[in-house]
């Protein structure tokens, strides 16, 4: 059995969020992500830097969710972490 994925998603990404779970990934906000590890980091792209990210070891996919519909973030995250 395969292990359910932690997706990270910046507040008020909430298309997204919903996208993400309805493909079966767990959710949670960008804090909480830090805290467990997640697997992947989704933020608006309106702060690079979140949570100084920027300086982490660049081993987790971080995907800027502007100007992009949920599906497409959804399909990134799928073929990022296959």
């Amino acid at each position: 059995m395969r292990r359910t994925l932690t997706v990270a998603v910046e507040e008020g990404l909430t298309p997204v969020t919903e996208a993400l779970k309805a493909d079966g990934y767990h959710v949670v906000g960008l804090a909480q992500g830090l805290n467990l590890g997640a697997d992947c980091f989704v933020v608006t792209g309106l702060n690079q830097d979140f949570l100084g990210m920027s300086q982490a070891s660049g081993t987790v996919p971080v995907i800027t969710a502007a100007g992009r519909s949920p599906e497409s973030i959804v399909e990134e995250i799928r073929n990022t972490l296959a």
